[in-house]
């Protein structure tokens, strides 16, 4: 295991591919696995690569569209997780996976142990600094930077890109901050 670097768990066509994995990454910082955006299957996913669910120490949610969230598997399975990720999409989160399995929001807040993540605010982790940024996409996302003993890594999340973010700048409805 590496003491930084990313694994990609799959391999993502486009996102919207029925019958293809959307993008999932185990960041591992001092050799410590932390998923990102986790895809369907993530505990196969992960299987392959020999690691065991029991052995991530936490789940970055960028957002809670379904190909981001496969952390509702471990939950409904009786196994606690730390998420970390801004208030919006925690908030987003607990209703989601309260009404998607039936269970009140207080039960599901039980099973996490939640990192409120400042955008403002550096997030310190098993010696890495987390930044958190908004993503440009249809509901609330964040983005990071991550560096660890000098060298670092950037995940957009889900983001627009290209032109249609240069017309989104041009027409003053995003801007760089």
């Amino acid at each position: 295991r590496p003491a930084f670097g990313l694994l990609a768990l799959s391999h993502c066509t486009s996102g919207f591919d029925p019958i293809g994995f959307t993008t999932g990454l185990v960041l591992f910082i001092n050799s410590m696995p932390l998923i990102i955006d986790g895809p369907s299957w993530t505990k196969e996913h992960l299987r392959a690569f020999g690691l065991s669910i029991s052995e991530i120490k936490g789940n970055i949610l960028s957002h809670i569209h379904g190909d981001h969230s496969s952390v509702i598997d471990t939950i409904i399975s009786g196994h606690k997780v730390k998420l970390i990720t801004i208030k919006e999409v925690y908030r987003s989160f607990i209703l989601k996976v309260a009404l998607l399995i039936g269970w009140p929001e207080d039960k599901v807040e039980r099973m996490i142990h939640y990192s409120d993540i400042k955008l403002d605010k550096p997030y310190h982790w098993f010696g890495a600094t987390f930044k958190f940024f908004r993503s440009v996409h249809s509901i609330a996302t964040v983005g990071f930077e991550v560096t660890y003993n000098g060298k670092k890594i950037i995940y957009s999340g889900d983001t627009v890109w290209g032109r249609p973010l240069q017309n989104l700048f041009a027409a003053g409805i995003v801007d760089q901050a």
